[in-house]
């Protein structure tokens, strides 16, 4: 039994999370440049990149395993 109840929906609720994280990671690298954006320090940009890796592993685990 999953967190959020049957195991189909927990499953497809983390799988759309960690494509959410890993489409994030892209977008705010593709528009890195646009006027408005503000995240120019290092701790946004852990923060980004710290959480799409983490997207990305689980995805790359659930998919092998």
């Amino acid at each position: 039994m999953g967190i959020f109840g049957d195991d189909g929906g927990s499953r497809a609720l983390i799988f759309g999370l960690d494509a959410f994280l890993v489409l994030h990671v892209v977008l705010h690298r593709a528009l890195r440049n646009h006027a408005e954006n503000r995240f120019r320090s290092a701790f946004p940009w852990c923060l980004i990149l710290g959480a799409g890796a983490c997207g990305a592993a689980d995805l790359t685990f659930s998919l092998l395993g």
